[in-house]
């Protein structure tokens, strides 16, 4: 009964002869349309009363098909024409009469690419690897094997064509997003020939939904350990001191090969870096640096077939490595639970929730996702959110037996919800004016408002934020690590926009890199991610920006400062003439060493500025006014001028003494600037 003796069958039979057209549009302009070929096949026993259909596809295309050989195909086709019985509600009427009709919900270049793999007719291969995905899909869906592994074949020979390393990422993505995880090892694969970096992968991050960030990090950390796995393990045999030499003047390992080549295999093992960075070339260059650094004639004087043999033994181990590393990661997927982007729950001991019998008999019962009951009473439910007074607005649309039995006898429902019972406690504990739960993590907080957003209990929402605002100092430090991200990934996933711009903020302190998010890239969806990187790019254009006013003086505070030192330096000379300055030099004195002739600005004060703008602009930092070491840089700008011109009274005087007012005056304005800077929430992908 399998699919391809059947199909075997079918070619090879001996007895009557019928004709099959190969599925092609039926009384349809269709510009997907195949060259029109018969087949002329013979069929042992294999004889049904109405052999011929035309599955249709969603936009309208019929597909001419035998019966037979789509249920012995796919299991679920059979249950489909099973259902659709001797007399179908739709029929279409061709030159062979009247068939019946099979709506399937794929197009027509979707359908007419599998009919061909299931079809014994010349098949039709995908000529892109986006359009592969949706056949693949299909065949998984309607559990059609064969013909799943005859597309699979046609699209691995071509893969390398098909998917490109610019735009293998996407074809990562796709896959991923289709449930197709082994066929999504294919554009992986050719991944791996380009760094993976957040920034470098930029607006494609869009494509990253689900959980394919962790999935391709993952992978490409199974390729690296693999890898080192087996560079050790050739080590071990004593290949590789035995295919070079061991008079190396470096350093040489325990194993006798010299020290530059492991290092210069390392590059290889970093999960960011391509992978393929080590291709022959490279090798040759890394020899090439050592012997002209070191001058090692040992290592220069190595034969040209055995440096080739050496490549070939270790380029043939990185191979087998990665094709090792899928089966790695497929088994590893395999023995764990699918990964989804369910957030844990909040830490912490239950929450007490009352009784409240004092109050009424309960009328209504809300259940957490752990099964754990809540009693309450519809009455503070409806008064506190519009979600549930709506829902017990509701009309009644049961029979009026039974209506008159629950009337004679009241039953208290129960309503099952999404919600921890951790969570939930303290949701319900806010309702009732008799305690108030202590939410002592920002985890908990913001599970409570996107709980109370969704139950639309605006004076809740209030007051939690009112909590997290007066308790922000004890929240802040359990917010670092990994963490962040996470809280970071669960505010924005659920709409919280105050909180996801706070957190997205105090990522700035740290690289925006998929090591320093760690283990939390699990719950970041690539929208989210990329809102993120936007966001920082926002904000650190915007400081850029303010730091340029300053040098250009169309800044307020850079020129009230300039001006306010000016004249307190008069003052200051005036007062004391033992400095020996005439009074009458005042007005034209300035700093020694200025930017441009007549300029009150000082040049050391203009290179400290560009200097900070030159860190905004380069450093993968986020534009945090903590990073940016506004005071440092201050006091090394202006001792290096004080060491160049010791007899700058103004400086040495004035902008010393106001050093902390500048500075503070600079930070609040640049502060504000990134507090008005919008974050916008990534849209629902």
């Amino acid at each position: 009964d399998s699919v391809l003796p059947f199909r075997a069958t079918l070619l090879a039979s001996a007895a009557t002869t019928t004709t099959i057209l190969c599925p092609t549009p039926v009384n349809v302009s269709c510009s997907l349309r195949p060259p029109r070929t018969t087949l002329s096949l013979k069929f042992g026993t294999c004889a049904l009363s109405n052999p011929i259909l035309h599955p249709r596809s969603s936009d309208g295309v019929n597909f001419k098909a035998y019966r037979v050989i789509l249920e012995k195909s796919s299991s679920v086709l059979a249950e489909k024409l099973l259902a659709l019985g001797s007399e179908p509600t739709h029929t279409s009427v061709t030159p062979e009469g009247t068939l019946p009709v099979l709506n399937l919900p794929e197009g027509a270049f979707t359908l007419r690419i599998l009919l061909s793999a299931i079809l014994p007719v010349r098949i039709y291969p995908p000529s892109s690897f986006e359009h592969a995905v949706p056949v693949l899909v299909a065949a998984k869906k309607y559990k059609a094997e064969a013909a799943l592994s005859t597309l699979w074949a046609y699209i691995e020979k071509d893969i390398d064509l098909m998917v490109r390393p610019n735009n293998a990422f996407r074809a990562f993505c796709l896959a991923r997003s289709q449930g197709l995880l082994r066929e999504a090892l294919a554009p992986a694969r050719i991944a791996l020939d380009l760094p993976m970096t957040i920034e470098g992968l930029d607006s494609t991050l869009r494509y990253a939904i689900g959980t394919s960030l962790y999935d391709m990090m993952s992978f490409r950390k199974c390729v690296r350990d693999r890898m080192i796995r087996s560079l050790d393990e050739l080590r071990k045999s004593g290949e590789l001191p035995s295919l070079w030499s061991n008079g190396c003047v470096g350093a040489l390992r325990s194993d006798g090969t010299p020290s530059w080549i492991d290092e210069a295999l390392t590059v290889m093992a970093d999960p960011r870096s391509a992978f393929s960075n080590f291709d022959q070339s490279r090798f040759y260059s890394a020899l090439h640096h050592h012997t002209q650094s070191t001058g090692c004639k040992s290592c220069a004087d190595v034969p040209a077939v055995k440096k080739a043999i050496f490549w070939n033994t270790i380029s043939l181990d990185i191979r087998m490595a990665i094709t090792r590393a899928k089966e790695d990661f497929l088994s590893q997927r395999k023995s764990s639970s699918e990964q989804s982007l369910e957030f844990p729950t909040p830490t912490g001991g239950p929450v007490q929730f009352g009784p409240y019998d004092d109050l009424g008999a309960v009328d209504v019962i809300i259940r957490s996702s752990d099964g754990q009951d809540f009693p309450v009473h519809k009455l503070i439910l409806s008064a506190s959110s519009s979600f549930f007074r709506d829902m017990f607005s509701l009309p009644d649309v049961r029979p009026p037996a039974k209506r008159k039995r629950t009337a004679a006898a009241p039953t208290v429902h129960t309503i099952p919800v999404e919600e921890h019972s951790r969570v939930l406690g303290a949701l319900l504990t806010l309702l009732y004016p008799r305690s108030c739960p202590k939410v002592d993590s920002y985890d908990l907080a913001l599970h409570l408002l996107a709980a109370a957003q969704k139950y639309e209990m605006d004076g809740i929402m209030a007051h939690v934020r009112s909590i997290m605002s007066s308790q922000r100092e004890a929240m802040l430090p359990l917010l670092y690590g990994h963490a962040l991200f996470r809280q970071y990934a669960f505010a924005a996933r659920h709409r919280l926009g105050p909180e996801a711009k706070s957190l997205a903020m105090l990522t700035f302190d740290r690289r925006l890199s998929f090591e320093e998010i760690g283990d939390s890239i699990r719950y970041l969806e690539g929208h989210v991610l990329y809102a993120l990187l936007q966001y920082r790019r926002r904000c650190r254009d915007i400081v850029a920006y303010r730091l340029k006013s300053y040098l250009d003086l169309a800044s307020p505070t850079a020129l009230k400062f300039l001006k306010d030192s000016k004249q307190s330096f008069a003052i200051e000379i005036t007062e004391s003439p033992s400095r020996g300055i005439g009074v009458e030099a005042v007005e034209v004195y300035g700093c020694n060493a200025r930017a441009v002739a007549g300029s009150i600005q000082p040049l050391w004060w203009r290179n400290f500025l560009s200097k900070l703008r030159t860190d905004v602009l380069s450093d993968a930092l986020g534009p945090s006014i903590q990073a940016l070491r506004i005071r440092a840089h201050f006091d090394s700008s202006l001792s290096a001028h004080l060491e160049d011109e010791p007899l700058c009274l103004m400086c040495a005087i004035i902008y010393a003494s106001r050093k902390e007012q500048f500075c503070a005056a600079l930070e609040t304005e640049l502060q504000e600037a990134i507090q008005n800077v919008p974050f916008e929430l990534p849209r629902l992908e």
